[in-house]
């Protein structure tokens, strides 16, 4: 299995569902290179609800920039 998988929009403009990892998950966009690394948690609040927070992953972002070449 490949450790990358491109993500490609559908006839309705959505990618599939995605199960991310709850921690270290990144995510670069394919136009720019872009790298965000995000955090997931689910909150028991009522109603329960799911929550993420995102970091810009510099080097990441500098090799992906650097294969787009």
């Amino acid at each position: 299995m490949p450790k990358h998988r491109q993500e490609v929009a559908g006839s309705d403009g959505w990618s599939r569902w995605v199960h991310p990892i709850m921690e270290g998950y990144r995510a670069s966009c394919c136009d720019c290179g872009l790298v965000h690394e995000l955090e997931f948690r689910v909150c028991d609040d009522e109603p329960a609800r799911i929550e993420f927070r995102a970091r810009l992953h510099n080097r990441a972002t500098g090799q992906v920039r650097r294969h787009m070449k």
